[in-house]
């Protein structure tokens, strides 16, 4: 059985029909988690395999580690503004096999953490450099984008959760993350990293992801003003792993 799961709220409700009926006809089941709605919107009881969650607390991003997932073979996580293409799910499954076996979790974009670097000695890249020289360890970073194309697989430190593939049993349960609300992509990677779990940037094309544009969203309103508390958090796991950043291969 193939599981997804989504996590919305009232504001995303356009976009997030959209993003379901791209997706649901891919899984067996499509796990819906509707914080703060008052009731099911009617056009989500139109889609079969569609399991509607009101919680009881509003659960933010966290929501998409709500479901039970026993018994699931695979389980997508999955945002609610994303244009997924018509094959994601074989296409995904299919990379997470090529990868070969192991404790691995799978994505679309991510981050490597690193040093402060002088990449370009012009003025840019000077001011660039001096502003990463001040910031905290683990606050700098390279982007491994939502709609870039990659030839590989690249291993990452940390994954987007909103476009994440993985058995079940790699996974957390919602207790150990119903308390990172805003920041849950930030405890994933601290829960794999604890539990040896690598997570592999997936190979694709470029622009074969795109993520849709909103006037609020949790990166400008809480990721980008860089919380001291997700730092340390951050610190956890950042320049612990060797191989973040190179190539993923298997390990025989």
């Amino acid at each position: 059985m193939i599981v997804g799961t989504m996590a919305t709220y009232p504001p995303r409700q356009r976009s997030m029909l959209a993003t379901v009926a791209r997706i649901a006809p891919q899984l067996d089941v499509l796990n819906v988690v509707l914080n703060e709605y008052a009731s099911v919107p009617a056009e989500l009881l139109s889609f079969g395999n569609v399991n509607a969650i009101r919680p009881d607390e509003d659960t933010k991003d966290t929501g998409k580690f709500l479901p039970d997932y026993r018994g699931a073979e695979w389980v997508f996580l999955l945002d609610d503004d994303i244009v997924f293409p018509e094959h994601y799910v074989k296409d995904s499954i299919a990379a997470m096999r090529a990868l070969g076996p192991g404790r691995l979790v799978g994505g679309y974009c991510g981050a490597v953490y690193r040093k402060p670097q002088l990449r370009q000695k012009t003025l840019s890249g000077l001011n660039r450099y001096r502003k990463e020289l001040f910031r905290r360890r683990g606050e700098v970073r390279d982007s491994l984008k939502l709609d870039a194309g990659f030839r590989q697989a690249i291993v990452a430190d940390e994954l987007g959760t909103g476009v994440m593939i993985s058995k079940p049993e790699h996974l957390p349960d919602f207790e150990s993350v119903r308390s990172a609300q805003k920041f849950i992509d930030v405890r994933m990677a601290r829960w794999c990293f604890e539990n040896d779990i690598t997570q592999v940037c997936l190979p694709r094309p470029a622009g074969y992801l795109r993520a849709l544009a909103h006037e609020e969203s949790i990166y400008a309103g809480f990721t980008a003003k860089r919380h001291v508390a997700v730092t340390r958090e951050i610190q956890e796991y950042a320049f612990k792993n060797p191989r973040a950043g190179r190539p993923f291969e298997c390990e025989r």
